[in-house]
This record gives structure tokens, sequence and C-alpha cells, in this order.
């Protein structure tokens, strides 16, 4: 089995021990325990992305840091591929309305931000266009590849294109409007009650994993699984552990509990 020790870090996103840290690849053992040398998730590059910049900050991580990483909800997928997205979208009033709130987004899954659920129905389509990257995999550079969209290239401009209207018109049919907060569409419904809830797929680019069935009319619920259990556990000076969590599915199960909401 894979093991390594350090006095840096360790992270892992549900994905191959393959880049746990990308200073100390882990190689060389069975495929049928993970890949090696191939791209990784959206997701463990956003922890890793994340992780380094407080890193370069400090060189010695604290709770708070932590815990900031994930409660920002920062949407790595749209920080690393938007800005081409929107190139796409110059004097084409039939996706105006999509492009005009993805230029307003603030590029996280906040229960505020206004844009989310337009991203969330187009990267479910573009990601799988073919040729989408205009930087393919490097082995040699996992962490920041691939990357950008290859929007020199006709087809995958066109095809770009069409998911953005493909996205406009899923969120017209189902009755969201492309800028409501994205707490009024992400949701848990506990006795009658709406939750807001923050996040998005992880697929996507969301360090901040929550993943949801999609209801016309509503939005994005109910929940269907994501951040579950949240630990940060450190020790103080005087080497007492300070541990916070967060069950987020609610403490009980049953319904007519005051912990079920």
């Amino acid at each position: 089995m894979p093991r390594a020790t350090s006095t840096r870090y360790f992270t892992n996103s549900n994905d191959s021990y393959w880049l746990s840290n990308p200073d100390e690849p882990l190689e060389g053992y069975l495929p049928s325990i993970g890949p090696e040398q191939t791209a990784r998730t959206l997701r463990t590059r956003a922890g890793l992305v994340f992780l380094n910049e407080y890193l370069e900050k400090s060189d010695k991580l604290v709770a708070d840091d932590i815990q900031s990483l994930l409660l920002s909800h920062r949407h790595f997928g749209a920080e690393l591929l938007l800005d081409d997205v929107l190139e796409v979208c110059a004097d084409d009033s039939e996706i105006a309305q999509s492009c005009d709130v993805l230029r307003n987004w603030d590029r996280t899954a906040n229960i505020g931000s206004r844009g989310m659920q337009v991203w969330t129905e187009f990267w479910e389509i573009a990601r799988r266009i073919d040729g989408i990257y205009a930087v393919p995999f490097d082995p040699n550079d996992p962490v920041n590849t691939p990357s950008g969209i290859a929007t020199a290239n006709p087809a995958v401009r066109e095809a770009v294109r069409d998911a953005l209207l493909s996205a406009q018109q899923r969120l017209t049919d189902a009755g969201i409007a492309p800028d409501q907060p994205w707490g009024d569409v992400q949701f848990a419904e506990r006795n009658g009650s709406r939750i807001p809830v923050p996040g998005g797929p992880g697929r996507h680019g969301m360090f901040s994993f929550i993943n949801t069935d999609f209801t016309d009319g509503k939005g994005y619920t109910p929940i269907v699984h994501g951040n579950s259990y949240i630990q940060v556990v450190t020790w103080d000076d005087d080497d007492m552990p300070d541990a916070r969590g967060i069950l987020t599915y609610s403490q009980s199960p049953e319904a007519d509990s005051p912990h079920y909401y």
C-alpha cells in the first residue's frame, strides 16, 4: 500500500494517492490501487492550489486556515476557465443573459452568490466537449494542467456557445432565474423550511463538495451527498486538543426532533 511521511502536508479529495503531495508523488504501485501520471480531478487540484496559497503566506498552517479553505466556497473551475468562456460571449444576443450573469458572478458557491447555477449547468455539458482544453495534461505539471479553453478552435468555440445556450434553456424551462442567489436554488428542506446550502459539484472544481438532485421549479434539491462530517483538529499551546466539527445533515434524522433542522 502507498505510504509516506512528511513534515509538510498530505491531502486527498477522494482521488488517487499519486498527488497527495505533488512535491513527493507516490509512484510505482499496482494500477489496481490507483492511477498515476494521469490528470487529476478539478477538486483535487483546487485543494492543492488553495492549500499552497496559504503556505506561500506562512510556513505553518493554523486551524483557521483549514477552516476558511473549505468555507470560502471558491469555485476553482470558474477561476481557471470562466475568463476564456466569456470570450465566446461577445456580441451574441441569444446567450447574452447568461453571459451577463457569469460576468458579474463572484466565482464562489456561497449562498448569496448569483450565477453559480449558470456555470453548473454549462460545465456539466462543456466538460465533455472533445478538445475543450487549450493546454493538455502534462504529467510534469499535474497541478496546473490541463488548463484554458481552446477558443482558437472553431469547433470548440461553437460547442462552448451551444453549451451556454443549453444551460440557459434548461434553467428557463425549470423556472429558475440565472441570477437567483445560490442559497435560493440549492437548499435542504426540513419541516417545511428551506435551509440554504453553499458548495457545489466536486467534479466542476468545488473543494466544498455538495451533490444534489435537480427539481424543476425549485432547483438543486434534495441534497444527495457531499460535505458530511467536517472537522478541524489542532492542539493549543498546552498540547490540548482543539477540535471543531459540523454534522452537516443535522444532528438527528427524526423529523420531530428540534435537532432535525
